[in-house]
């Protein structure tokens, strides 16, 4: 569970941030990701009340992934960007190359492991940097508007793939997207924004 002054996110469940450009939707996630201190008010991971002066944040870091718009592409190839997270924890060099030869097959790029990074299509980073956060195996997984720059006739199995991770890792998700249509088919709650402020929580029932 993650509360941030009274916005609660609870574990296993998929959060839409939802609101126009502007609102607030990235600073959160920034937030949410132990990136940015807040302004006002208080942050608490399970049952603990981050400091910011005194807390090393690197291991609540690595619980958390956020997978940030545009993604960033490191200047290698597509398999060196996928492991790179994994090579800053260690794991050794075969796991890494099957973990992330998984992690892209679930967002279809099988094929791409050799592939310079940034020479990719926009859509095809986006892709990339999903399957990077996915070998993490994080406990909470930040997307900024994750099929912004997806072609439509994939969207559905990105989707798809994010609900999963809940059903089968217990995940929790929190995303950000300006479409109402998707945040009512995937989220579990939404969370409208305006004007950097929360504005309202509502269930997909309730909308």
């Amino acid at each position: 569970m993650v509360s941030v002054d009274g916005m609660e996110i609870r574990s296993r469940e998929i959060v839409a941030l939802l609101g126009p450009n502007g609102s607030g939707k990235t600073t959160l996630l920034n937030i949410l990701a132990f990136l940015d201190a807040p302004n006002s008010g208080e942050i608490w991971f399970g049952e603990s009340r981050l400091n910011w002066a005194q807390v090393n944040l690197q291991p609540l870091r690595r619980r958390v992934t956020l997978v940030a718009r545009p993604p960033m592409m490191f200047n290698t190839s597509v398999l060196g960007n996928v492991t790179y997270g994994l090579r800053l924890r260690n794991v050794s060099r075969n796991e890494r190359r099957v973990r992330a030869q998984r992690a892209l097959a679930m967002v279809e790029l099988q094929g791409f492991e050799h592939r310079a990074a940034r020479k990719l299509s926009s859509g095809e980073s986006q892709r990339v940097a999903l399957a990077r956060a996915l070998v993490l195996k994080p406990e909470v997984l930040l997307l900024d508007e994750p099929t912004s720059n997806i072609h439509s006739d994939f969207v559905p199995q990105i989707e798809a793939l994010l609900r999963g991770l809940v059903n089968d890792n217990g995940t929790t998700i929190v995303f950000s997207t300006l479409d109402p249509d998707q945040a009512l088919r995937l989220a579990d709650r939404i969370i409208d924004m305006h004007d950097r402020k929360v504005e309202r929580e509502r269930t997909a029932e309730q909308a």
